[in-house]
């Protein structure tokens, strides 16, 4: 096979080959410069409209939930957020994301913006959004305003998509604890201690359940359930031996019951509760097979002495008074009269 072989360029060509060498260079450098030029004037923008939307993305981010002040943002970060949302909403009012990142955002500032939240964070919903986090934030912005059934009703939705959100649980068992919807609060608290093992033994989730169960009439589970919290010191409170009390006396129990409201009355009460407690100590004491009739008029004159104008003191006052004084006359003992003699 041959070669050909390479012929030796002459000055012409080299020429020529350098000027198309260099040519392309000057392209390229133009290329280069005219592209760095163009980031030069464009990518500043870029990047802050990048950083807008990741600042205002985070607040519509169904992932950022955060529920109390200290896990938001700072309040400067807040306020950016708010202010990127209300210039989309200028743009496009029904825009979903910046309705519910500035819902987020007004109640992040406080009770204060609770009005906005709610206006915003409704409007997202009425538009269609569908942010699992809405709910949540309704029920504690109602809770907040003092719309508690809506609270309620927000909290009830909110659950049936997350059913094992603590947060939300023990918030829905307040409210509705506060509307007197006393078996729904009690099913809530029941639901808190079936879900962890470390809730079960929470004061404050026990003594809420007994009291719900209280106001149930359930006095068998209240009393157990107080009764388990009297070993816990820090927590026992004049109110739980209140409540154990009348447990007791409810299931017909008072020799035990009368202990607790000693108990309760060991401390300073108001006027409206030391009543209710000195009420239902009385109503023991009456109760008993042998009355002790000093203790009984010393609890009423205590009980009027709260209450000056209270019935069941007054009554039994008035009643153990006139047993004292002198009764109608007996004729017991007496002879009786002699019958004259007819003719």
């Amino acid at each position: 096979m041959s070669h050909l072989k390479q012929q030796p360029l002459s000055a012409h060509q080299r020429l020529s080959a350098l000027a198309r060498e260099n040519a392309v260079w000057a392209v390229a450098i133009f290329v280069l410069g005219l592209t760095s030029g163009m980031l030069a004037v464009y990518l500043p923008g870029f990047i802050r409209a990048k950083a807008t939307a990741a600042s205002f993305e985070r607040f519509a981010d169904p992932g950022f939930f955060p529920r109390q002040t200290q896990e938001f943002p700072a309040r400067g970060q807040i306020e950016k957020a708010l202010a990127e949302a209300q210039k989309a909403l200028e743009t496009d009012p029904t825009d979903l994301a910046a309705l519910a990142a500035s819902g987020i955002a007004y109640y992040a500032l406080g009770r204060e913006h609770a009005v906005e939240a709610l206006n915003r964070l409704e409007a997202a919903r009425d538009y269609g959004s569908v942010d699992g986090r809405i709910p949540y934030y309704l029920a504690v912005l109602y809770d907040t305003v003092g719309l508690k059934p809506f609270a309620a009703g927000e909290y009830d939705r909110y659950l049936r998509n997350q059913p094992n959100d603590p947060v939300a649980i023990l918030g829905a068992a307040r409210v509705h604890f506060e509307l007197e919807e006393y078996a729904q609060s009690a099913a809530f608290y029941e639901r808190l201690l079936a879900l962890k093992k470390s809730y079960r033994n929470d004061p404050v989730i026990i003594e809420n359940l007994a009291l719900a169960s209280f106001k149930l009439k359930d006095w068998e589970k209240a009393k157990s359930l107080l009764e388990g919290l009297r070993g816990q010191n820090n927590h026992y409170s004049k109110d739980i031996s209140y409540f154990l009390a009348e447990s007791l006396r409810h299931l017909s129990r008072c020799p035990e019951a009368l202990p607790y409201y000693d108990e309760t009355l060991g401390v300073t009460l108001d006027a409206s509760k030391e009543t209710a407690v000195l009420e239902g100590k009385l109503t023991c004491l009456k109760s008993a097979p042998t009355p002790d009739l000093e203790s009984i008029e010393a609890t009423a004159q205590k009980l009027l002495d709260v209450d000056a104008k209270n019935k069941l003191a007054g009554g039994i006052l008035k009643q153990m008074k006139k047993s004292k004084g002198p009764g109608r006359r007996s004729t017991q003992g007496r002879a009786p009269k002699a019958k004259g003699r007819n003719g």
